[in-house]
């Protein structure tokens, strides 16, 4: 198992705190978000996004399925465009390899 480099990581949450955290807690020191409303005109529901720490313990969640993920668009996740080091650094700050 190869491990990110500290750089890598800390690249990543950086741009995980400044792109994702309003809905996902990037980091444990960092208070829950609050719920993000499903649709805000015809229902009141809402969910928390999951938390980075939540996501990186998912089977199945590696670089290629991450990549993907994070770039097609789904509700209420909005569009997100990063360039493919970017991505690999987000991969990093969830605990994936560089």
């Amino acid at each position: 198992v190869q491990f990110a480099d500290s750089g890598a990581v800390a690249d990543g949450l950086v741009l995980a705190t400044e792109d994702c955290a309003a809905c996902h807690r990037v980091q444990e020191s960092q208070p829950q978000p609050p719920a993000v409303a499903i649709n805000e005109t015809t229902s009141q529901e809402k969910i928390l996004a999951p938390s980075f720490r939540e996501i990186a313990r998912r089977d199945g969640r590696d670089t290629a399925y991450l990549r993907a993920f994070i770039q097609e668009p789904h509700y209420p996740m909005p569009e997100q465009e990063f360039i493919p080091e970017e991505l690999t650094a987000i991969h990093a700050a969830l605990g994936g390899t560089a």
